[in-house]
């Protein structure tokens, strides 16, 4: 378990969390405007954890199935923008931030009334999905019934999506607006693209801080678990959101309190 070192006192309600003597070592994935090569969203997020806890971080850039196998096995104690499912929840806690729409992000001169159920039922299209990462239950109903035809390709990271669609190797993927509209803008794409809600019953997504089970005692996660509150209560997240979009879609982000991971 981690050493016994006192971390600074959190503020405002916070429980003090303890820090090891060693840096903590945080996954981190190459993800539009919540990472990119040493900025976003969850940096900055990050850069306050240290601050109000004192403990220090180093951050590493891994596939998500690689992320997960070591946040397991606790080779890593953290993983930023981590999302929750039953397997991974035996191994790590999970402390909400972020809740998006999972969009369907489609080439801009497929039919304006394409749905999902005409995508399956027209066999020459192809859809793309990082591997190991978890869109929730009905996406990846939606993935499987693609995936048994063989119209699913799994790449290892996010940025190799838009690759594809850019070249037409596919026709689609899923993805939330923090990570698309700057990988879109970036790529000069934002133009070749439309956007769709496939499933407007389903859940936002929430985003999560995960920390390893491995690494932390119970009464250790919960407080961490306490520290990333206070940022959501006292507005530090939402400030930090801010520097990216609008204060609307900035308070649309965050995830309410008793968000379920």
């Amino acid at each position: 378990m981690l050493a016994a070192l006192v971390g600074l006192a959190a503020e405002a309600g916070a429980a003090p969390v303890t820090c090891p003597d060693r840096p903590l070592k945080v996954a981190m994935y190459q993800d539009g405007m919540l990472y990119s090569h040493g900025k976003g969203i969850d940096q900055d997020l990050l850069d306050e954890l240290g601050r109000r806890t004192g403990c220090r971080f180093s951050t590493i850039v891994l596939p998500r199935v690689r992320a997960y196998v070591w946040l397991r096995t606790g080779e890593i104690d953290m993983v930023m923008s981590s999302l929750a499912n039953d397997e991974r929840s035996g191994y790590a806690w999970f402390f909400p931030y972020l809740q998006q729409k999972w969009m369907a992000v489609l080439a801009a001169d497929a039919p304006a009334t394409l749905t999902s159920a005409q995508f399956l039922a027209e066999d020459t299209l192809r859809f793309g999905a990082v591997r190991g990462l978890y869109h929730g239950e009905r996406y990846e109903e939606w993935n499987s019934a693609l995936a048994r035809g063989g119209r699913l390709d799994l790449l290892a990271d996010p940025s190799s999506l838009y690759d594809m669609l850019k070249y037409r190797r596919i026709a689609g993927f899923f993805a939330v607006p923090l990570q698309y509209e700057r990988e879109l803008r970036v790529r000069g794409m934002s133009a070749a693209v439309r956007t769709v809600d496939w499933f407007p019953a389903a859940p936002p997504i929430v985003g999560c801080i995960a920390l390893s089970k491995k690494n932390f005692l119970p009464e250790e996660s919960e407080r961490w678990r306490a520290t990333v509150i206070s940022i959501r209560d006292d507005g530090t997240l939402l400030r930090i959101l801010q520097r990216y979009v609008t204060t609307a879609e900035a308070k649309r982000a965050i995830a309410h309190p008793g968000a379920r991971p």
